[in-house]
């Protein structure tokens, strides 16, 4: 039987904050490679302080008011870190801008395709963390490892990273309604990116026979 987790506002604001710092670090790395790496140290906080991220609890879509509530909590963390820097810093708005452009440009399939890759790994890594931190500290680290840099890298579509690049680049917008646009186009293709990145988690949850959420 699944476990139900108990919403913690703080643990999914943290790890929202974790994601937008995890942005912010990825798009200031000369190196794409360090910069995935570097990725790879949110989900490695979030995991060790038992916060709570969506995509890596959405593998249980029975869990809808929680994950809602979850989500949201997430964006509004990533909003907190992302919104200011990018206009602290507008060289990462506009890297911010392009990467943003560069997935809403990709058909629809491709990024749903795209997302639900994303899910499958963000699902191995947390399932990998929690089922051998105990035993084999070193096999989980190396699950975290792998997978974030795995999905940076190859360009899929993690739903609240997207949002963190959409907030980085609202510093280039050149009005409020053309901040407001860009926010409303975010919103409407995280939801199908969310979507994407709960169908790849539950497709290998099903896959491990996983009781459990991670």
């Amino acid at each position: 039987m699944m476990l139900k987790p108990t919403f913690s506002f703080k643990g999914s604001l943290f790890s929202g904050i974790a994601i937008g710092l995890g942005c912010i670090v990825n798009l200031s790395c000369d190196n794409r490679y360090i910069g995935a790496l570097l990725f790879s140290m949110a989900l490695f906080f979030i995991l060790v302080m038992k916060c709570q991220l969506y995509t890596g609890l959405c593998s249980n879509p029975k869990l809808n008011n929680f994950l809602f509530r979850c989500i949201c909590t997430n964006l509004l963390g990533v909003a907190c870190v992302a919104v200011p820097y990018g206009f602290a810093k507008p060289s990462i708005a506009i890297s911010a801008l392009a990467v943003t452009d560069g997935i809403l440009a990709q058909p629809l399939l491709a990024n749903i395709f795209f997302s639900m890759l994303c899910g499958a790994l963000m699902c191995l890594a947390t399932t990998g963390w929690k089922g051998n931190i105990d035993t084999n500290p070193l096999f989980s680290l190396m699950s975290v490892l792998y997978a974030i840099p795995c999905f940076v890298l190859s360009g899929f579509v993690h739903s609240i990273a997207v949002w963190g690049y959409g907030c980085l680049s609202l510093a280039t917008a050149t009005s409020i309604s053309n901040a407001g646009s860009i926010l409303l186009s975010m919103l409407i293709s995280l939801c199908i990116f969310a979507i994407g990145n709960m169908a790849g988690s539950i497709i290998i949850r099903v896959i491990l026979d996983r009781k459990e959420v991670a």
